[in-house]
């Protein structure tokens, strides 16, 4: 005997394992909201420099969908445009690139580490450059000593770099 298939059909008792499972109802609230976040976030990559639009943390036809938005005009194409970003946007991972929006990257976090350490180092001593390099080795102990006292004197550039040699001797000690 057939039994009714909650709404879905008829099916028989011997294929009642193979039945399909009810469908969910579709958030149309849920949806809008999320076009509406797709959309704003798509105007805001448009937006960036184009420097900034190469690091994002998306694939490389998303990247060239974002330039080729932030090249058009305040014509029809370029809703159409932003409409063709919200769909590839779609399967992105949205928290990456809010994360890389924010300022919170990988390369972010490095150069905030390297600032509080420039700081130390200007306001301590040489213990301080040897702690440095005892966690960075491709640094050069010797140098940074040299950078550090002349940062030290009311001289601007040289604070930038003494942050510059930290900044390479951080990449030198992350590449293997």
């Amino acid at each position: 005997m057939a039994r009714r298939d909650r709404g879905f059909g008829w099916v028989r008792e011997d294929q009642e394992e193979e039945a399909r499972e009810p469908a969910t109802r579709r958030d149309g609230g849920a949806e809008r909201k999320l076009a509406a976040r797709l959309e704003r976030l798509a105007n805001t990559l448009a937006a960036l420099p184009p420097s900034a639009q190469a690091r994002l943390p998306v694939p490389e036809h998303v990247r060239d969908a974002v330039a080729e938005l932030a090249a058009c005009g305040p014509t029809p194409a370029r809703k159409r445009q932003v409409l063709h970003l919200v769909a590839l946007l779609r399967d992105v991972d949205l928290e990456a690139v809010d994360a890389a929006l924010a300022g919170d990257t990988p390369h972010a976090r490095l150069l905030r580490d390297l600032e509080r350490w420039r700081t130390r180092i200007l306001e301590g001593d040489d213990a301080v450059v040897h702690a440095f390099v005892a966690e960075h080795p491709a640094a050069d102990a010797q140098q940074l000593r040299q950078l550090a006292r002349v940062a030290r004197k009311p001289d601007a550039g040289a604070a930038r770099r003494l942050f510059a040699a930290l900044r390479q001797a951080a990449e030198a000690s992350a590449t293997p």
